[in-house]
């Protein structure tokens, strides 16, 4: 008994961690994988100012936690507390596979944990505090509302050097 809290107390106050290794089972061509290129212009079709909001509420929870939509990743641009970075890879059911090829099934390749795929366009995303001595003010004109009356959004937009930087409205 005296072994097993030594054993225990030694793993509790070790600094572990694990690194998860895949071995490749099969490898197979695909077409298209990983995020699209944003576009930006659906902000200017008329429907969109009513429909922002919904959508934003609805699917952006589900974003940040899901692991199969994004997972964490060291930050480029912060450190510390409060800073937290996501990688968004992209869905799985947006893959293209070769159309000519058999259909990819869990009784072709049953040893198979994870589906990696490599170089596929995704975006990181980061959250930290403004620098306000680097950044630059925000304003009205930066800020605009979407939604309804029962439901909306106020999302402010900025760009500081390479970043897009968004805040909420503060009266």
């Amino acid at each position: 008994m005296t072994l097993l809290r030594i054993g225990l107390g030694i793993t509790l106050l070790s600094d572990l961690s694990f690194q998860p290794i895949y071995t490749t089972v099969h490898e197979f061509p695909v077409i298209q994988a990983g995020q699209s290129p944003m576009n930006a212009s659906f902000s200017q079709i008329s429907w969109f100012p009513m429909t922002a909001a919904r959508e934003f509420w609805w699917y952006l929870p589900a974003t940040l936690v899901d692991r199969s939509i994004s997972t964490t990743i060291a930050p480029i641009s912060c450190s510390g507390d409060q800073c937290n970075s996501f990688y968004l890879a992209g869905p799985l059911s947006t893959i293209l596979f070769d159309p000519s090829l058999p259909n990819i099934t869990a009784s072709n390749y049953s040893t198979a944990s994870a589906y990696i795929q490599d170089n596929a366009p995704g975006y990181q995303v980061e959250f930290y505090p403004i620098d306000e001595t680097r950044d630059p003010a925000f304003t009205l004109e930066d800020c605009r509302a979407y939604g309804v009356s029962t439901l909306a959004i106020n999302i402010c937009l900025k760009r500081s050097g390479v970043s897009l930087i968004a805040s909420t409205l503060i009266d």
